[in-house]
C-alpha cells in the first residue's frame, strides 16, 4: 500500500504509511462470517479513517468499553473518539500486547477485536 493522500492530519511516523496503519492476520471468525471473502489466515487491513470511526461507534454508539492499540503519537487522538484504554504498539512485541490487554482488562480479555 501506498501513501495516496495529499496531506496528513500528523507526520507520518517513520515504517508507517498514513491512513494504513491497521494490517493483521485473520486468526478467527464470528458465527456470522461464513459467507465473506476472507478466511482464517488471511491478512487483512484497514485504513485508520475506518479505525477511529470504528472506535467511535464502538464507544459512544454502542457502549463499549474500547481499547485502542496503536503507535503512542496517536494516543490522543483515540481517546478523544472513546477509547477508554490505549497500548501503545511500539512499546510491545505480540504476546505483550496480548498480556497487556488481559491486563488492562482484569483478565477478561477482549470480547471482540477489529484489526
Amino acid at each position: 500500500m501506498e501513501n495516496s493522500w495529499a496531506a496528513l492530519p500528523y507526520p507520518t511516523q517513520q515504517g508507517q504509511v498514513g491512513g494504513h496503519e491497521g494490517v493483521g492476520t485473520i486468526v478467527k471468525m464470528g458465527p456470522a462470517t461464513g459467507h465473506t471473502a476472507v478466511k482464517v489466515g488471511d491478512r487483512v487491513g484497514i485504513k485508520w479513517v475506518a479505525g477511529h470511526i470504528a472506535v467511535q461507534l464502538a464507544s459512544r454508539g454502542m457502549a463499549m468499553r474500547v481499547i485502542g492499540i496503536d503507535a503512542g503519537s496517536k494516543e490522543q487522538l483515540v481517546r478523544d473518539c472513546g477509547a477508554e484504554h490505549f497500548i501503545d504498539v511500539t512499546k510491545h512485541d505480540d504476546r505483550s500486547i496480548s498480556e497487556e490487554v488481559v491486563k488492562t482488562t482484569d483478565g477478561l480479555g477482549a470480547s471482540a477485536v477489529i484489526v
